[in-house]
C-alpha cells in the first residue's frame, strides 16, 4: 500500500525467483492501489545479468525478462541502470520483439556520466591522459613485475592447477612490505580505527587462493620477527622499499610521506599482529567482516574479487589477473576508489601487458564520458543516434552475446588527433627506415611548398596528400599499437584523402644540445628531442606515453589564442581554432634520451638509433580512430550526421520539450 507523504524502499537481489516473487506481488495489487504508485526502479551493475545475452533471436534470459515483466506490471515506472561499465547496455537492441509487451532495456531516454568527485582515485590518476602535458600526467603508483614472476605465482593453464605452488617471487614480497610500511603510515597518522586491505588477485582457480594466502601468512610469520628487530635481510628490503616508495612520491610532484623509517619501523609489531587473512570465494569460510570494528586485511581471491565488492581502505593491489574484455577487466580494478588521508600511499603491482592494457581501456573510458556529454549539450536522447564504442584490436568489447546487435559504423579519423608513443626501438630496420621516410617526406615539402621557419619549429604549408600517403607506407608504426594502425590511416585516406585536400607539415625541433646522427633530408643534421620510456616498458619495445604537447598542434595557427584563466587548455579547445587542413607533425627523437634522473618512473630510451615520432590532427567533427560499433536505429548514426542536421534535431527537441 501506498504511504502517504512518505517513500518505501526495497532492497533485493537481482536473482529470478526473487524478481518472480515481486512480479507476482505487483500483479496481485488491486489497480486502484497501482494506480497510485510512482515507483523508481534502480538496477545496480546493469550490465551484468539484466541484459539479455540469450543466443536465440526472440528468447529472453530469466533475469532480463523478470525485469523486463516487473516494468510492464507497474503503470508509472523509471527505470534507472547504474553501473561503470555500460558497454553492453548500449548494444540493446532499441527494437526488441514484442517490444509492445516487453519493453527491452535499452537507454532510450538518456544516458549520462556521474561527474568525477573530488579525491576520488580513476583511470586518470593511475594512467593519465595520452599527453605530454603535466596536468595530464598519472600518479607514479604502478608497479611491474619481472616478465619471469606470473609464472611463479599462477598456474598457466586448469590441468595444472591442483599441484601448483606459488612462490613468494620478488614483486610480491615489495608488496607485502609496502603494505605493512602503508599501515604503519596510516596508524601514525592516527588512522587506527579504519579498516586496512591488501588485495592479491593472481588466479581464477579457487585452489590456488588458499596457497596464496598460506604462502604469504607463512612467510611473514618466518620473516616478522626480523621485521619487528630490525635484523636481516628481509628487514633491509623493508627499509630499501619503504625508501624508494618516499624518494619517488617526492619525485611524483608530492611531498612525499613525512613519518620517519624509524617511527614506521616501531610501529611494524602492531601492524603484524592485527593481520588477518581473508579468502574470497564461493567456497571459503575465511571472508571479509568489516562490521566488527578496524580490520587489517590481506584478502585473497578470484572472480568474488571481480565485482561490486568494496575492500576497505586499500592500499595494495597485486593483480594478475587478465580478461580479453574491456568491462570485466575494468570491474576487476578494484584500486580505484576513495583514498582520504592517505592518497600517497596506494600502489599497484602487475605485468607489463596489464598496465599497457588498462591505460588504453582509461583512453577508451574518457573517449566515452565525453560523447556521453554531447547527449546533455545537444537536448538529444540516445534514439537520436547511438552511443557507440571504439573497440581496441585483439580485445572485446563485451562478451559476444551481448554484442549480437552491434554492427561496425565507422572507422573514421575525423576531428581526432593520434600519435606514436610506442616503438620497436631496438630494431634496426625500422628505425633507419622511419627516419628515411621523414627524409624523404622533407624533402618532397621542399621540392613542392615553400618552409616557414618558427621558434624551434618549421613548417610546409599545402604539401600533397600522396607526400603524406608515400610517408604512412614507408613508415613502420609498431604494432604494440592497440589503436593505431598503419592499414587504418591508408584506409581513412583512401576514402577522404582528395576531399581533405593539402597538408601542413610541421616539424618540432626542441632547443636542446643534442643533434641527429643523421640528416633529416634537406634541412640536414636537426636538434632531438629527450623522449624517455616508461619503466615498466617490456624489452621488446619502448612505451614514452605520449608525443604531442597540446599547443604544437597550433603550428600552422596564425593567432594562436591566449591560455585560458583559471582551467586546464583542452585538446578540444585548441582544435576550435585550428584551420580546417591535416596536421602531420614530425618529431626527431634522441636515441640516447636519458630525461630528468628524478623522474623515476622513467628510464633511459636505449634506442639504436634516433627515432621518428608523428603525430596526425585531422579536421572534421568530432569522432576518434578505429572499429566503432553500435546498434542501428531507424535515426541516422552520428557520423552520418552533418552539423545542420543535428541543429535540426535540436530545434525538434526544443519544440518538443516546450510544447
Amino acid at each position: 500500500m501506498p504511504h502517504e507523504g512518505a517513500a518505501q524502499l526495497i532492497v533485493m537481489k537481482k536473482e529470478g525467483s526473487r524478481l518472480r516473487a515481486l512480479g507476482k506481488t505487483i500483479r496481485k495489487t488491486p489497480p486502484v492501489v497501482l494506480e497510485k504508485l510512482k515507483v523508481l526502479l534502480i538496477d545496480d551493475e546493469c550490465d551484468q545479468a539484466s541484459v539479455n545475452s540469450a543466443r536465440g533471436e526472440y528468447d529472453m534470459t530469466k533475469i532480463n525478462e523478470e525485469i523486463r515483466k516487473v516494468l510492464a506490471a507497474l503503470p508509472a515506472v523509471s527505470y534507472v541502470g547504474y553501473t561503470a561499465t555500460p558497454f553492453a547496455n548500449v548494444f540493446i537492441d532499441p527494437f526488441p520483439f514484442n517490444q509492445d509487451k516487453l519493453d527491452d532495456l535499452y537507454p532510450r531516454d538518456f544516458i549520462t556520466a556521474l561527474p568525477r568527485p573530488k579525491g576520488y582515485f580513476g583511470t586518470l590518476e593511475v594512467f593519465g591522459r595520452a599527453s605530454d602535458d603535466p596536468e595530464d600526467a598519472e600518479r607514479d603508483m604502478v608497479r611491474t613485475l619481472a616478465d619471469d614472476e606470473p609464472g611463479m605465482l599462477r598456474p598457466t593453464n586448469a590441468k595444472d592447477k591442483a599441484g601448483f605452488a606459488p612462490r613468494m617471487t620478488e614483486g610480491l614480497q615489495d608488496a607485502v612490505l609496502w603494505f605493512l610500511a602503508s599501515c604503519a603510515i596510516r596508524r601514525l597518522r592516527g588512522h587506527v580505527d579504519s579498516h586496512m586491505t591488501m588485495l592479491i588477485h593472481s588466479s581464477q582457480y579457487v585452489a590456488q587462493h588458499r596457497a596464496m594466502a598460506a604462502l604469504v601468512e607463512t612467510w611473514l610469520d618466518d620473516n616478522g620477527p626480523d621485521l619487528i628487530a630490525g635484523t636481516g635481510e628481509v628487514s633491509g628490503r623493508f627499509d630499501s622499499v619503504v625508501e624508494d616508495e618516499r624518494r619517488r612520491t617526492i619525485n611524483d610532484g608530492q611531498t612525499g610521506f613525512p613519518e620517519p623509517l624509524q617511527d614506521i619501523r616501531a610501529t611494524l609489531a602492531e601492524v603484524l599482529d592485527l593481520i588477518e587473512y581473508a579468502v574470497e570465494n564461493g567456497e571459503s569460510d575465511m571472508r571479509l567482516d568489516y562490521e566488527n570494528g578496524p580490520k587489517t586485511y590481506i584478502a585473497v581471491g578470484g572472480t568474488v574479487l571481480a565485482r561490486g565488492l568494496t575492500l576497505e581502505g586499500l592500499s595494495v593491489s597485486f593483480f594478475l589477473r587478465t580478461s580479453k574484455q574491456y568491462d570485466t577487466l575494468l570491474q576487476m580494478g578494484r584500486w580505484f576508489g576513495f583514498r582520504p588521508g592517505y592518497e600517497d600511499l596506494p600502489r599497484l603491482w602487475t605485468t607489463t601487458d596489464l598496465a599497457a592494457k588498462f591505460r588504453s581501456l582509461a583512453v577508451i573510458e574518457d573517449e566515452i564520458r565525453t560523447d556521453i556529454a554531447s547527449y546533455k549539450e545537444r537536448k538529444l536522447t540516445p534514439m537520436d543516434f547511438a552511443v557507440r564504442v571504439r573497440q581496441i584490436p585483439g580485445m572485446a568489447i563485451t562478451a559476444a552475446t551481448k554484442m549480437k546487435h552491434a554492427h561496425r559504423t565507422s572507422m573514421t579519423f575525423d576531428g581526432q588527433h593520434v600519435q606514436t608513443i610506442r616503438f620497436d626501438h631496438r630494431n634496426s630496420d625500422f628505425v633507419r627506415g622511419n627516419w628515411a621516410a621523414a627524409s624523404d617526406l622533407i624533402d618532397a615539402a621542399l621540392a613542392t611548398t615553400t618552409r616557414e621557419d618558427q621558434e624551434r619549429r618549421i613548417l610546409f604549408r599545402g604539401v600533397p596528400v600522396e607526400a603524406i600517403r608515400k610517408f604512412l607506407v614507408s613508415t613502420t608504426i609498431s604494432p604494440h599499437h592497440m589503436d593505431l594502425k598503419t592499414e587504418h590511416l591508408l584506409d581513412y585516406l583512401d576514402q577522404v584523402g582528395t576531399s581533405l585536400g593539402p597538408w601542413n607539415v610541421g616539424v618540432i625541433l626542441p632547443k636542446s644540445e643534442t643533434v641527429s646522427a643523421r640528416d633529416l633530408g634537406g634541412l640536414g643534421k636537426v636538434t632531438t628531442m629527450q623522449r624517455t620510456q616508461l619503466k615498466n616498458s617490456p624489452a621488446s619495445y619502448a612505451d614514452i606515453k605520449a608525443l604531442m604537447s597540446k599547443r604544437d598542434i597550433l603550428i600552422d595557427v596564425l593567432q594562436p589564442p591566449a591560455k585560458p584563466q583559471g582551467r586546464s587548455e583542452t585538446w578540444t579547445d585548441l582544435k576550435s581554432v585550428r584551420p580546417k587542413i591535416p596536421l602531420l607533425l614530425i618529431y626527431p627523437i634522441d636515441a640516447a634520451s636519458q630525461g630528468e634522473p628524478e623522474r623515476t618512473s622513467r628510464k633511459a630510451l636505449g634506442a639504436v638509433g634516433d627515432l621518428i615520432g608523428f603525430g596526425m590532427v585531422f579536421p572534421g567533427s568530432k569522432d576518434r580512430s578505429g572499429n566503432w560499433f553500435s546498434v542501428e536505429l531507424d535515426a541516422p548514426a552520428r557520423e552520418q550526421v552533418e552539423e545542420d542536421e543535428l541543429a535540426e534535431i535540436e530545434d525538434v527537441a526544443d519544440e518538443a520539450a516546450n510544447a
